[in-house]
């Protein structure tokens, strides 16, 4: 394969790879494969003509050819504890300790059938193009959200677009709740907001919502005449990112971790977005690590 970004396939999992490189992929790394197969049936044929003799060294030269490359497509396919049969082949065919035609095809059949038999249960996932942009993504959110969240947040959040561009909708919902839920748990942090005999960080939703809405209230109450412009504008902001919260809460949340609803691309999509532009609201006034 002369294009570089295939020269390692299945040991760089969840890599963008182009159609177009799938294609080379198979037509070219596996017509080693045919290659192989025709070079057997040739010594297949010259064991019935002189079932003692053993091949030349010009057809052991192309044997050991064929399978040094075909070496390397396993590991490609990471066919790593496979890959010392067929070194073992290549060293008997160098040293030339076979006795006749038999044992080479005998050999030779063993690395096809089991190249076979591995290729079967082998598989390849499609992603369609308009799904491409949630695959493996690092910045989903934007790049603000991304250097203010957490890796774990940023984690949940490439899961996301993972998920969805695997149609995999209501576990990326999932995800997208997660995500929201760090937000909230920072929202609580921020305003230091204290549950009775629970940590904030294992407080349910419906206590840091109700939580978060009383710390608003007060410090709205609080010299409200005297506030400044600062101060009404933050608590213009926590009360708007509370009301998404526990929006999402009703619609989503709860739903989404009692079993309760299975969503579809569609729903999935608009879970996704509305999370974006929360996080990306809190991400311009708290830290979210």
């Amino acid at each position: 394969m002369n294009n570089p970004q295939n020269k390692i396939l299945v040991l760089t999992p969840r890599r963008r790879i182009s159609l177009w490189d799938m294609i080379q992929f198979f037509a070219g790394d596996f017509a080693l494969l045919q290659s192989l197969k025709s070079t057997k049936h040739t010594l297949t044929v010259l064991k019935e003509v002189n079932p003692a003799d053993i091949p030349d060294e010009k057809k052991r030269t192309q044997l050991v050819d064929i399978l040094t490359k075909l070496s390397s497509l396993w590991v490609k396919i990471d066919l790593i504890g496979e890959v010392e049969m067929i070194q073992n082949v290549i060293h008997h065919l160098e040293n030339a300790p076979y006795k006749n035609y038999s044992e080479v095809t005998e050999a030779i059949g063993m690395i096809i059938s089991k190249t076979q038999t591995e290729l079967e249960v082998r598989s390849f996932a499609y992603i369609p193009f308009d799904k491409d942009q949630y695959f493996e993504g690092d910045k989903l959110f934007g790049d603000d959200v991304k250097r203010a969240c957490s890796e774990e947040i940023n984690a949940h959040i490439k899961d996301s677009g993972n998920c969805l561009a695997a149609d995999l909708n209501t576990a990326a919902v999932f995800h997208l709740m997660l995500v929201a839920e760090f937000g909230m748990r920072a929202l609580a942090t921020q305003l230091k907001v204290k549950i009775k005999n629970t940590p904030t960080k294992e407080a349910g939703w419906a206590k840091l919502i109700e939580g978060i809405k009383k710390k608003i209230e007060i410090r709205t109450a609080k010299n409200e005449k005297k506030q400044s412009k600062k101060e009404r504008e933050f608590l213009k902001f926590c009360r708007l990112a509370n009301e998404q919260i526990f929006f999402f809460k009703e619609i989503w949340r709860d739903n989404t971790m009692h079993a309760q609803v299975r969503f579809n691309e569609s729903e999935a999509l608009g879970v996704f977005e509305r999370v974006k532009k929360l996080m990306q609201l809190l991400a311009k006034r708290i830290s979210l690590k």
